[in-house]
């Protein structure tokens, strides 16, 4: 969810991912705890065979479980078209997803592609 009023979440981490400008606050809510969450920087590598691309990944942060009372802002910088900013967490099977975070062109809404 986009930052909008920061005094209305409550108790919440905060994390800068970029000081740069245009910047853009997300608000990460879960329904339940998840773990080895993390937020990643994105460098676009290559496109894979199934279309779909391929980041070299360096993580920024990193919370070992992110728990629904306490939400977690992260102020992020989009540049262009191709995603820079991600995150990944360890789903309840036990695998890691990985998700890059960007920008609609379309109406601004925040757009999450896992990769």
């Amino acid at each position: 969810q986009w930052e909008r009023e920061v005094k209305q979440l409550g108790p919440h981490d905060e994390f800068v991912a970029a000081q740069s400008e245009p910047s853009a606050g997300i608000v990460f809510f879960v329904p339940k705890p998840v773990k080895n969450f993390k937020v990643l920087s994105l460098n676009f590598k290559d496109m894979g065979s199934d279309g779909k691309p391929i980041f070299l990944t360096k993580e920024l942060y990193t919370n070992e479980v992110l728990q629904p009372d306490r939400p977690l802002l992260v102020k992020f910088a989009f540049f262009g078209s191709i995603p820079n900013n991600g995150i990944s967490y360890t789903d309840a099977q036990g695998k890691t997803r990985y998700y890059s975070i960007s920008e609609s062109g379309m109406d601004g809404s925040v757009v999450f592609s896992e990769f």
